[in-house]
């Protein structure tokens, strides 16, 4: 993961990686 020095900016990245591995397993799922 890419570390920001804000705090704000990691966590939004955190929330963003963690949607975006969410979205690859849901499509894995209904495929």
């Amino acid at each position: 993961m890419i570390r920001i020095q804000n705090k704000n900016y990691q966590v939004t990245d955190w929330k963003w990686w963690n949607w975006g591995s969410w979205i690859v397993i849901i499509r894995y799922l209904t495929n």
